[in-house]
């Protein structure tokens, strides 16, 4: 079929196209196929439909490897009930300033320190770049001191004035420390990329490889029309 710049009928292609099926720059139709697709099933680089496949996608159901919206979907980011297929990095957090060592030490200040720890007999020492700290655990966080012992981990940690001697309250894992990821996180990312993945390649065979052809037709028409 001959590509017009408007293009009406059952079967239309064009720069414009409204029918049936549509194919072209705008194409709009109950099957519409182009740069940008409206229609009940729609197929483009930006795509809005009650099934919509594109870069960008906007329906009831949609898949946009870019960005979708969709009551149920899939994309890279997406509003609604989009599975979204692009992993985020771990979020760190601001970090607080530093405190006096000595003062902590001594009891008499609350701030921050960066300390390791090191598994005694009877529970866990705290240890600082100056020195080791006597210093009590918060019962909320000995579990994660254990485990930073284990894992030679060097965390940020907030002292105040204890009774007697100072405590240690809360801990934070250190800006230049590696996030420790679980197998489960990385099973959720590896999930995300195969879905990427495939989502690319539905939009490859669904949408750009039609639009090539169409593309061709598109030059064709301007060479013609030149």
């Amino acid at each position: 079929m001959a590509i017009e710049f408007l293009s009406v009928g059952q079967r239309a292609e064009g720069i414009i196209a409204i029918g049936q099926e549509a194919t072209g720059f705008i194409a709009i139709g109950q099957v519409a196929t182009g740069f940008f697709a409206l229609g009940q099933m729609a197929r483009g680089v930006i795509a809005v439909g009650q099934l919509a496949v594109g870069l960008v996608a906007v329906g009831m159901l949609a898949v946009g490897p870019i960005f979708a919206v969709a009551m149920i979907g899939a994309g890279g980011r997406g509003i609604g009930g989009v599975l979204p297929l692009v992993p985020l990095p771990a979020r760190r957090p601001k970090l607080p300033g530093l405190a006096n060592f000595g003062a902590i030490a001594a009891g008499r200040e609350t701030g921050w320190l960066p300390v390791t720890f090191a598994s005694e007999r009877g529970g866990v020492g705290i240890r600082h770049a100056q020195g080791p700290i006597d210093a009590s655990l918060a019962p909320g966080i000995r579990d994660a001191a254990r485990t930073a012992a284990d894992a030679n981990l060097t965390l940020l940690g907030l002292f105040g004035p204890g009774a007697g001697k100072p405590e240690l309250r809360r801990l934070m894992r250190m800006e230049d420390e590696p996030l420790a990821r679980g197998g489960a996180r990385w099973a959720l990312e590896a999930a995300q990329l195969v879905g990427l993945a495939i989502a690319c390649a539905v939009v490859w065979y669904v949408v750009l490889i039609e639009l090539g052809d169409f593309l061709v037709s598109a030059a064709r028409f301007f060479l013609g029309a030149a």
